[in-house]
C-alpha cells in the first residue's frame, strides 16, 4: 500500500462521518427533549392528582354539609360549585397538555429521531401515561395505544362524552414504530 492512499481513504471517508456526527448529535438533543417533555408529564400527573383529590375533598365536605343543614347554603354551594368547576377546567387542561405533548414526541419521530432504547422507553412512557389520563376521566382511549404486546386500548364511549384527543395520535406514534 502507497503512503498516498491512507490520505485518500481518509478524505473519501469524512463527509460519512461528519455525517454520522451530526446526526449523533440531534440523537441525544432529541432524546433530552423527549426526556423534558416526559417529566413534564409526570409533573402534569401530579397536579392532576392533586387537583382531583382537592375535587373530591371539596364534593365530600359538600355532602356532609348537604346532610347536616337539611339542604346547605345556596351561597356555599355556589362558591363550592365554582371551585369543582375550575378543577374540572384544570383537569381538561392537563388532559390537553398531555395530548400536546404526545404530539411533540410524533414531531420528533417524524424528523428523522432515533429508535434508541432511551427514546422507545419514553414514548412509552408518555403511551401509558396517556391511556391512564384517559381511563380516570371514562373517556375511550383510540385503538392502537396499546403495550408493546399490542395491547389494545378500551374503545367504549361513556354517553355523553366524547374523546379529548383525535383517534390518530396513538395511531400515528404505532405506525411510525411498526409495533402494534
Amino acid at each position: 500500500m502507497d503512503d498516498g492512499s491512507v490520505p485518500a481513504r481518509e478524505k473519501e471517508e469524512q463527509p460519512e462521518l461528519e455525517r454520522l456526527k451530526k446526526e449523533c448529535q440531534r440523537n441525544v438533543l432529541m432524546t433530552v427533549q423527549v426526556t423534558e417533555q416526559a417529566e413534564q408529564i409526570l409533573q402534569l400527573q401530579e397536579e392532576n392528582r392533586r387537583l382531583r383529590e382537592e375535587n373530591q375533598r371539596l364534593h365530600e365536605e359538600n355532602r356532609a354539609q348537604n346532610r347536616s343543614t337539611g339542604r346547605g347554603n345556596s351561597a356555599e354551594k355556589k362558591e363550592q360549585a365554582e371551585k369543582i368547576g375550575q378543577l374540572k377546567d384544570r383537569i381538561v387542561y392537563l388532559e390537553n397538555a398531555v395530548a400536546r405533548l404526545l404530539q411533540d414526541v410524533q414531531q420528533l419521530r417524524e424528523s428523522g429521531g432515533p429508535r434508541s432504547a432511551p427514546v422507545r422507553e419514553a414514548r412509552m412512557q408518555l403511551i401509558r401515561m396517556f391511556k391512564t389520563v384517559m381511563s380516570r376521566f371514562h373517556v375511550s382511549v383510540p385503538i392502537g395505544v396499546g403495550d408493546e404486546h399490542g395491547q389494545q386500548g378500551c374503545n367504549e364511549s361513556v354517553p355523553g362524552e366524547e374523546n379529548v384527543l383525535p383517534s390518530s395520535i396513538g395511531s400515528m406514534i404505532w405506525e411510525q414504530d411498526g409495533s402494534n
